[in-house]
């Protein structure tokens, strides 16, 4: 995953892009599953700041990034970190759809 990630950023510059910060999250997800938790959290705050400088940070997709984040704080037992990500996906997903809709309901579960 390393060598992608340095293959796509020879190919596009070592400037932000959704590509890279997709694999930066996917690596930090595989490094998550195998409880290697300061690398994935190294990799997942990269993926989130690449994202945030891509695109508007009040989407969907960038509350579920900050989900899949708190999952990470959650695992590695740092229960602060995880409530802070996953307030903030909260706030963005009220924003984006109300406080009854079933996009709301999501959020929670995440």
């Amino acid at each position: 995953m390393l060598n992608i990630i340095e293959t796509k950023k020879e190919k596009y510059g070592e400037e932000e892009n959704l590509d890279i910060a997709t694999s930066l999250e996917f690596l930090g997800e595989h490094y998550m599953l195998i409880g290697e938790f300061e690398k994935a959290d190294q990799h997942y705050n990269q993926a989130i700041d690449m994202y945030a400088k891509c695109y508007n940070t009040d989407t969907n997709d960038y509350a579920c990034k900050l989900s899949m984040t708190s999952l990470l704080y959650q695992q590695w037992g740092e229960a602060e970190k995880a409530i802070d990500y996953i307030k903030r996906s909260v706030e963005i997903k009220e924003k984006l759809f109300g406080q009854d809709t079933f996009m709301m309901g999501e959020a929670y579960v995440e």
